[in-house]
């Protein structure tokens, strides 16, 4: 999971590794996060840094 301070797609500001989604669907209502704000990504093109959404 990433985290990011801005709207712009630029590299997070922390990353976070769970065993499964609702672990880090448990981690991120504790931070107050809803379900809403979920963004998830694509698997990745070769050499794209991982935390990059476009």
């Amino acid at each position: 999971m990433f985290l990011y301070d801005t709207p712009e797609d630029t590299s997070c500001v922390a990353d976070y590794w769970f065993e499964n989604i609702e672990e880090a669907e448990d981690y991120c209502k504790d931070l107050g996060n809803k379900d809403e704000n979920w963004i998830f990504i694509d698997d990745l093109l070769d050499g794209c840094p991982d935390d990059i959404i476009q």
